[in-house]
């Protein structure tokens, strides 16, 4: 009899083990997920930061009139869309309360890389390019 006791303690401590294993298992996956959710959280919001700061320089120099220029950097690839008066980002997007947006090239939608960006007004026109 002596020897089904042990046995029926080692597969209870077994059992025992498991469950708190899995517990340990459920609140690890409920961690990580909620840390996914905070970090794609903070990306967007730095995309909106940076989307509405763009927007902010944009109106900024067409208030200042002609001939006046800024430089500054970009940390994530954006889209501008003159006709909607709309900046698009991978995770977010923002409106620009100026119309007539071009990039030399062209007033349809254009692609502006991460890094410098020059944005000027000439003449009324407000141009954003690459540096």
């Amino acid at each position: 009899m002596t020897m089904n006791k042990k046995a029926q303690v080692g597969i209870e401590a077994l059992v025992g083990i498991a469950v708190v294993f899995f517990i340990f298992l459920g609140m690890f996956i409920l961690y990580e997920t909620k840390r996914s959710d905070v970090f794609r959280a903070e990306q967007e919001l730095k995309e909106r930061e940076e989307c509405l700061s763009i927007a902010t320089l944009v109106t900024t120099i067409f208030i200042l009139g002609d001939d006046t220029q800024i430089t500054t950097k970009l940390n994530y690839p954006m889209t501008i869309q003159p006709s909607a008066q709309k900046i698009e980002m991978e995770h977010s997007f923002c409106t620009i309360r100026v119309a007539g947006i071009s990039n030399n090239a062209s007033s349809n939608n254009f692609l502006l890389s991460p890094g410098l960006v020059q944005i000027s007004n000439e003449n009324g026109d407000l141009q954003i390019e690459n540096v």
